[in-house]
């Protein structure tokens, strides 16, 4: 168990072996962890902008992730729950409209990115829909490499498919990723945006 964010980011600095031009820390827990990197590796810190696609009847549950054009789906939590798709369109559009707000709020640097070999970290990946996003729309243009403090092992051998994938943890059940942080309070924008100003 991490201690927090902060000491989760540390030791998983001490095991990114390799150079890399860029950290880009999913908004908001992720950024946390991509600033400690940064730092301990003398590196550029950048936050990236992606975003759970909600079940409309349960909020807690998503259905996929978009970043910026990029939309990741589970066919299979789709075809449980039966949504519609209205109900998958609408969530989209919604999900857009937050993205562009948060882009008005940190910036959309990590839309600007090119040619560079781009370190994406979260605090923890349950399912990957938000990681996968990311890294696929970076992709793109870049060298992607995903690191996290802990990632399940069910989304950790289907990422690895396609990312190189660093993680310190990689449990068989993982029902939560807060179980595996003493405290995993949540990331308000402030406390992101006095980071920004430090690196």
């Amino acid at each position: 168990m991490f201690e927090n964010r902060e000491e989760a980011a540390k030791l998983l600095s001490k095991k990114i072996d390799f150079d890399f031009d860029i950290v880009a820390g999913i908004l908001r827990g992720g950024f946390i962890i991509a600033y400690v990197i940064a730092k301990e590796k003398n590196k550029k810190a950048i936050p990236i902008i992606s975003r759970k696609l909600r079940v409309p009847f349960e909020k807690e549950l998503a259905f996929g992730a978009i970043c910026e054009d990029v939309i990741v789906l589970n066919e299979e939590i789709i075809k449980e729950l039966k949504l519609e798709k209205e109900e998958i369109e609408e969530e989209i559009e919604n999900q857009k409209k937050v993205i562009e707000g948060m882009k008005k709020i940190f910036g959309n640097e990590f839309t600007k990115i090119k040619n560079k070999k781009v370190l994406i970290v979260d605090d923890g990946i349950a399912t990957g829909a938000t990681v996968k996003a990311a890294a696929k729309y970076m992709k793109r243009n870049n060298e992607v490499i995903i690191a996290t403090p802990i990632i399940a092992y069910d989304t950790y051998l289907e990422i690895s498919k396609e990312f190189k994938v660093i993680a310190l943890e990689i449990p068989k059940f993982m029902p939560a990723i807060g179980m595996f942080y003493k405290d995993f309070r949540e990331v308000k924008n402030e406390e992101i945006l006095e980071l920004i100003k430090k690196l």
